[in-house]
């Protein structure tokens, strides 16, 4: 626990353990080289999510040069529901 009083936790997992295999394994083989040891870093929180019963949402992705998602929309193109 790094934080009782905002209940923030952390893991720390070396995946050049042998115990830890099955946690190295879910890593794809690009993301470890084998001169580059690694560990698997895992911040957790709760929180409380408190809102009105009749409210506004919107849903906002953010474009990446990485990772297509097909076509980009623009901001004014949000309309109410």
């Amino acid at each position: 626990m790094i934080n009782q009083e905002i209940k923030l936790y952390s893991s720390v997992i070396d995946l050049n353990d042998p115990a830890n295999i099955e946690f190295k394994n879910a890593w794809p083989d690009e993301k470890l080289e084998k001169s580059d040891p690694k560990v698997e870093l895992t911040l957790i929180f709760l929180a409380d999510l408190y809102w009105k019963k009749d409210r506004k949402v919107v849903q906002i992705s953010v474009a990446s040069q990485f990772r297509e998602q097909g076509i980009q929309n623009n901001l004014n193109e949000i309309t109410p529901i």
